[in-house]
């Protein structure tokens, strides 16, 4: 039984870091989102397309490095500029909660860009 009562325990510490994570994610993302949304209409919307991005966010919310991840992306100098300059204006970010251990994290997002009417 003392084995069972420890893998409920070790699932729930592991659920908690997965809610933190989540939670963090989200909040990083609409953190991006909103600088994004600030620079798109700047440049009236001139074009589309997703601008595919990895950077990495230390345990202080420093954002450490960003790069475009070129052979997924779009090939739109001004749209790869807007996504690089919305995760750079965005930082830094919250710092990483309790429930979270590491040193910095790396995030994979896509910045999508679409016209409106």
């Amino acid at each position: 039984k003392e084995k069972t009562f420890e893998k409920v325990v070790e699932e729930e510490k592991d659920d908690a870091k997965k809610a933190a994570y989540i939670s963090y994610y989200k909040a990083v993302r609409e953190k991006i989102r909103q600088y994004a949304d600030r620079n798109y209409p700047a440049r009236k919307r001139v074009g589309r397309g997703e601008i595919f991005l990895s950077f990495v966010v230390a345990s202080s919310g420093e954002l450490l490095r960003v790069k475009i991840i070129d052979e997924k992306s779009v090939d739109d100098r001004t749209l790869r500029d807007i996504a690089m300059n919305s995760i750079r204006e965005a930082s830094p970010f919250p710092p990483f909660p309790k429930g979270m251990r590491q040193y910095q994290i790396t995030f994979n997002i896509i910045i999508s860009f679409e016209l409106s009417n």
